[in-house]
């Protein structure tokens, strides 16, 4: 009888220790530099939503987003899909610098015209979303083809 006492009175401070540790290791944490070679590849925009809560879904994109990176540098260029799986590159490209900036994996980028960054919020190998630093949240989805919905590479 002690035996059985003994051990239930052990095992609620060890189902707590592991539901919390559940809860915590189920939390997303921010991005880190580790994350950014999934960044590489086609993105399509899913949703914009502005600072304001306002949210705008794309069902269709002539356009989507190509991120190629060596190390923490890389360019982003808009191109154009065809519907055999190749693209249509535009002069739409920009250069980016990766950082941790306030515990925020953060795409600094550079243009002739203008300077600005996006937050990295969530990225895995289908999703990512990023704000601006206006407050305005983008989610892209991996592109898939067109027609045969395949990843393309």
């Amino acid at each position: 009888m002690k035996i059985k006492s003994m051990f239930l009175k052990n095992i609620k401070p060890l189902a707590i220790l592991l539901i919390v540790s559940f809860f915590l290791s189920s939390c997303n944490s921010s991005p880190n530099l580790n994350a950014l070679p999934l960044l590489n590849g086609y993105w399509e925009i899913a949703s914009v939503e502005t600072d304001k809560g306002k949210e705008i879904e794309y069902k269709f994109n002539e356009t989507v987003d190509y991120f190629e990176l060596t190390a923490k540098n890389g360019v982003r260029t808009k191109v154009k899909p065809k519907l055999d799986g190749t693209f249509i590159k535009t002069n739409d490209a920009e250069g980016f610098t990766a950082k941790m900036q306030d515990d925020k994996l953060t795409l600094i980028y550079k243009t002739t015209w203008d300077t600005w960054s996006e937050t990295i919020l969530y990225l895995n190998d289908s999703k990512l979303v990023t704000q601006n630093d206006q407050g305005i949240r983008y989610t892209y989805n991996r592109f898939k083809g067109y027609l045969d919905n395949v990843e393309t590479n």
